[in-house]
C-alpha cells in the first residue's frame, strides 16, 4: 500500500502546476528545480534539457528553458546561456526576465556594447522596466557611448519614476542611485558622485556596481588603499564577479610596484576565467600586466586571443601604443593585427 501513498508536498506541487499551467508536473523539471536550489547547476541543467526534449510543446517549456539559461549562467557556460536566452526571446519577445538575464550576462562578461544594443532594440516593447532602463544607462556609461544612444538611455532612465513604485532602500533603488552617481561622474561632477556613492556603499544592501564605480574614482585620485578596501568588500559579496577582479587588477597595475604586478596578473586571470574568456577588457588588462612583468610571450598570446574575439577595432588608444612599444605588435600600414613571435 505504501507505493500508492502520495506525500502532501507532491500533492501541493501538482496543485500549483495545474493552477499555473493546466497540466501535471514534468518530473525532470521538478528534479531540476530541486538540484538548482541545492546549487548543483550542471546536474540541474541536464534535467531541464531532458524535459525540454521530452515535452517540446509543453506550455511551461519557456519557463524551463529560462531555468536552463540560469543553470548555464551559474555554471559559467555563458555561450550556452546566451543562446538559450536568445531562443526564448525570439519565441517570447516580451518576457522581461529573459531580457534582464541576457543584459546582465553581457555586462558580467564585459560586453557592454552588446548589452546597450539589445536594450535599445527591445525597451519600447517592455513597458520601460525600471531595472532594464537602469542597466541600459550603466551599459552606455561603461561603454563610453555618447550621442543618440546615451541620450535615449537617459530619457528612459528619467521616466522610470512613472513606471512603478520602487521601494526606498531596496536593491533596485540603490542600483538606480548608483546609475545616477555614474552619470554625475560621466558629466564631470566628481565630488557629488563620490559623495553619493559613499552613501550607497554605506547602506544596508549596496550593489557591487557602486563599489566598483567608487573604486575607479579612488584609483584616479591615487587613493589605492581605499579602492582596494572597497573592492575586497565587493569581492566578499560577489566572489566570482569578473568586473570586481578586473577593477582589482587595474588598481594593482596603477600602483606600479613589483609585487603589485603579480597581484594584477592574478586578478586579471580571475576576471578572464570568471567571464568565460569573453571579456576583452580583462584580456587587455592581463596583456598589460604581463608586459609590466616583462613576460612578452604570454602577453602576445593573450593579445592574440583578444584580437580574435573582437577584431582590429580594439587596436586603439594606449593598447596599440603599449603593444607596439613592447615589440609585441608590429607596426604595419596594411595589417595592424599581426603579432611578433
Amino acid at each position: 500500500m505504501r507505493n500508492f501513498l502520495i506525500s502532501s508536498e507532491t500533492l501541493h506541487a501538482v496543485r500549483i502546476w495545474w493552477k499555473t499551467w493546466r497540466t501535471f508536473p514534468v518530473k525532470a523539471w521538478i528534479y531540476g528545480a530541486k538540484l538548482y536550489q541545492a546549487g548543483k547547476f550542471e546536474k540541474a541543467a541536464k534535467h531541464f534539457e531532458k524535459g525540454i526534449i521530452q515535452y517540446p510543446n509543453h506550455p511551461a517549456r519557456y519557463a524551463a528553458q529560462l531555468d536552463l539559461a540560469y543553470c548555464h549562467f551559474k555554471s559559467m557556460e555563458f555561450v550556452k546561456s546566451e543562446l538559450s536566452l536568445k531562443e526564448i526571446i525570439l519565441a517570447y519577445p516580451k518576457l522581461l526576465e529573459a531580457h534582464l538575464l541576457l543584459v546582465r550576462l553581457y555586462l558580467w562578461t564585459g560586453r557592454p556594447t552588446l548589452a546597450l544594443t539589445h536594450v535599445s532594440l527591445h525597451i519600447r516593447a517592455l513597458a520601460y522596466s525600471p531595472e532594464l532602463t537602469t542597466l541600459y544607462l550603466m551599459a552606455c556609461i561603461e561603454d563610453g557611448t555618447s550621442g543618440y544612444l546615451l541620450q535615449e538611455a537617459i530619457y528612459f532612465f528619467t521616466k522610470r519614476a512613472n513606471i512603478g513604485q520602487i521601494t526606498s532602500g531596496s536593491t533596485l533603488d540603490l542600483l538606480c542611485k548608483t546609475a545616477e552617481a555614474m552619470l554625475q561622474h560621466y558629466f564631470g561632477e566628481e565630488t557629488e558622485s563620490t559623495k553619493n556613492l559613499n552613501q550607497i556603499v554605506s547602506s544596508g544592501c549596496p550593489p557591487v556596481e557602486a563599489f566598483i564605480q567608487l573604486s575607479y574614482i579612488y584609483i584616479k585620485q591615487l587613493r589605492y588603499e581605499e579602492a582596494l578596501g572597497l573592492l575586497r568588500r565587493a569581492l566578499r559579496a560577489s566572489p566570482r564577479n569578473p568586473n570586481i577582479s578586473l577593477a582589482l587588477s587595474r588598481c594593482y597595475l596603477s600602483i606600479k610596484a613589483k609585487e603589485s604586478v603579480e597581484y594584477a596578473i592574478q586578478h586579471a586571470m580571475s576576471a578572464c576565467q570568471a567571464s568565460g574568456w569573453l571579456s576583452n577588457q580583462a584580456l587587455w588588462v592581463l596583456t598589460e600586466a604581463y608586459i609590466q612583468q616583462g613576460n612578452f610571450i604570454d602577453a602576445a598570446l593573450v593579445a592574440r586571443k583578444a584580437l580574435g574575439d573582437e577584431g582590429a577595432d580594439l587596436l586603439k588608444d594606449k593598447k596599440t601604443d603599449v603593444l607596439e612599444s613592447s615589440g609585441i605588435l608590429k607596426k604595419s600600414g596594411t595589417d595592424s593585427s599581426r603579432l611578433d613571435h
